[in-house]
């Protein structure tokens, strides 16, 4: 009898522990653009040897759980003899892997040609109930359609331009969710940042609402470091695309105002072939080249198209062009990924410009390089 208590007792109390993770090894044989002289990048060509790797682990018990999320990543380049040297920035893009830090959980050592760095971009506790979920930690804010674009979530930048697979960026503080009914919930967050010295807050609501079965609206808003923000997002499942738009106003500290638009649809147009088009304005409050390679995105306004081509079951072609509506200036990416196994890949690719055009209406149009590369990539 009491064996059987304490057996019973054990079983009540047992975790769920999942693994989950993911490993990348890249190479890349950079050319440098020729008008990047005049922002002191003298370089003409180089190399880059890449290696991104995460484990995650999330252990469960009834309506509790821990997850946590471990990122590494190293790259060796000779540009890193010099500082001023833009390109690593590009290759480790997103560079910050947490975007709200408040405990700077982050090991990391950069020498004349290596960088290494570790940290946790994922580690919170959850608890789950009938109309409210809680969790508190460093956690991440996946939301919006915006492949190319998504400026309704400056929480977690889209990488489609980049050649290293997704990846998500940690925020430290907390997020309460309820759920009003299937058709409507409410996000609220909260998040510190103490990257530049002073602890900047941000406040951050969320709604979803399901107003038909093809008709859905999310808004968003807050006051983030000292900046008020504020979107909406409007997305249409039809019968053959999916059809999306975005809206984003915000105001800093010095009483400058911007807008942020994007107009998307994504669609399959046959069992082979994948289209997605983006088209939208991204406004800066200034042009610093070394600041906006926080945003990868080389242009202004801008037409994208991308599409995915199944060659056959296990090599697919994906071919994205975004083209500058002002200097006609277009950045090109092409990917040739081949499924060796069902968890691991092998993929060749370009990223560059594809048109020069006339005046760039952005410095990273004259900066950007031309890069040839191949990735292995396994997953668990």
């Amino acid at each position: 009898m009491i064996l059987f208590l304490l057996l019973s007792s054990l079983t009540a109390f047992a975790l769920e522990t999942e693994f989950s993770g993911s490993g990348e090894l890249q190479y890349r044989n950079s050319r440098n653009n020729p008008e990047a002289d005049k922002y002191f990048q003298t370089w003409k060509k180089t190399e880059a040897k890449i290696f991104l790797g995460q484990v995650g682990v999330k252990v469960q018990h009834q309506h509790h759980s821990v997850e946590s999320n471990l990122f590494v990543r190293y790259l060796e380049t000779p540009l890193l003899r010099n500082p001023n040297n833009l390109a690593p920035k590009f290759y480790l893009f997103p560079q910050r892997m947490v975007v709200r830090d408040l405990f700077n959980l982050k090991a990391s050592q950069t020498s004349s040609r290596e960088r290494v760095e570790a940290l946790p971009t994922k580690l919170f506790y959850q608890i789950e109930l009938e109309k409210f979920r809680v969790e508190i930690g460093r956690v991440y804010l996946t939301y919006g359609q915006g492949e190319i674009f998504n400026p309704i979530n400056p929480f977690n930048q889209p990488t489609a331009l980049n050649a290293s697979a997704q990846v998500a960026q940690g925020n430290d503080g907390g997020t309460l969710t309820y759920f009003a009914s299937q058709k409507h919930d409410l996000h609220l967050s909260i998040f510190g940042d103490k990257s530049q010295g002073e602890t900047q807050k941000t406040f951050w609501f969320r709604t979803n609402s399901r107003l038909s079965d093809q008709l859905s609206l999310m808004l968003v808003g807050g006051e983030d470091q000292k900046r008020k923000k504020a979107g909406a997002e409007v997305t249409y499942q039809g019968e053959e695309a999916l059809y999306f738009s975005q809206i984003f106003y915000q105001k800093n500290a010095l009483d400058q105002e911007s807008f942020d638009f994007l107009l998307g649809l994504d669609q399959q147009l046959h069992s082979l072939w994948h289209l997605r088009v983006e088209a939208g304005h991204q406004k800066r409050f200034k042009k610093n080249v070394s600041s906006d390679t926080n945003r990868f995105l080389p242009t202004e306004t801008f037409l994208s198209i991308g599409n995915q081509i199944e060659i056959t079951p296990l090599l697919k072609q994906q071919v994205t062009f975004i083209y500058d509506l002002k200097s006609s200036f277009a950045y090109g990416v092409l990917k040739t990924v081949y499924e060796v196994r069902q968890d691991l890949e092998i993929e060749g690719f370009f990223l560059g410009p594809a048109l020069k055009g006339g005046k760039a209406s952005d410095p990273l149009q004259e900066i950007v390089t031309r890069d040839f590369g191949l990735a292995l990539r396994g997953y668990f």
